[in-house]
């Protein structure tokens, strides 16, 4: 039997092909509980760990616009939690963003 899909769900799904229709690479960020136990077949997840709480549920970038971009999805009546309005509004006042590979500590010392 095939799973409802929710109204945040369908709006996702509809962000996502806009995005990739405008020239956007778009990646899903699963960052819900965490795998705990299995019981029954079923995973069972714990609540997500401090570290994951306000992550947003999207990540868009589009190279030839030079946009990059976080998207928290949320439906019409959904409530922005506090650690995601955390995230937003420190995403928000950067004013350069970096992507680097960190192998090695000592390379993270010119971030720093």
């Amino acid at each position: 039997m095939a799973k409802t899909k929710t109204p945040e769900t369908i709006i996702t799904e509809q962000v996502i092909e806009a995005l990739k229709y405008s020239g956007y690479t778009v990646k899903k960020i699963y960052n819900g509980g965490v795998p705990a136990t299995v019981r029954e077949s079923q995973i069972i997840y714990k609540k997500k760990p401090e570290e994951y709480k306000g992550i947003p549920d999207l990540l868009a970038y589009n190279v030839r616009k030079g946009r990059f971009l976080f998207i928290e999805m949320k439906r019409k009546d959904g409530k922005v939690k506090p650690e995601q309005r955390e995230f937003i509004d420190s995403f928000n006042s950067c004013k350069s963003f970096d992507a680097i590979v960190i192998r090695d500590f000592d390379e993270i010392k010119k971030y720093l």
